[in-house]
């Protein structure tokens, strides 16, 4: 058996921890019993296509119509959920970019960015 040193998140490590406990079993068994479920059943690579952004960013505004006047909102609000899940944090900077000169720059403006959130998200207001 061979011995090393592997960094883990604290709150990883607090799971794994608990976890172990839960079920009875050293940490080391544990360890050693996830890392072997992983190396047996790989992540699969996805099977569902590449989301498409303008169908997205086309499927939001139609969703920012069905809002009602003075009312605000986020942009997860007026995406598909399926599609909002799978984008990355970086892809939904990107996209949240590109809605806001979607929605502003539309004749006549459908929404307004009025201010960002607790969480740093995007809150526009329906005009």
């Amino acid at each position: 058996m061979t011995k090393i040193i592997v960094e883990f998140d604290d709150a990883q490590l607090l799971r794994a921890l608990m976890e172990s406990g839960a079920q009875r079993i050293s940490l080391d068994s544990f360890i050693s019993q996830a890392l072997d479920a992983a190396l047996e059943n790989p992540n699969p690579v996805s099977q569902e296509p590449p989301v498409n952004v303008d169908d997205l960013i086309a499927s939001a505004l139609d969703r920012v119509h069905a809002i009602e006047r003075g009312k605000e909102f986020f942009l997860s609000d007026v995406c598909a959920d399926a599609a909002w899940q799978t984008l990355t944090g970086g892809e939904r900077k990107s996209l949240g970019k590109m809605f806001r000169k979607a929605v502003e720059c539309n004749t006549p403006p459908l929404a307004k960015y009025v201010r960002r959130a607790s969480n740093n998200t995007a809150v526009y207001v329906r005009l």
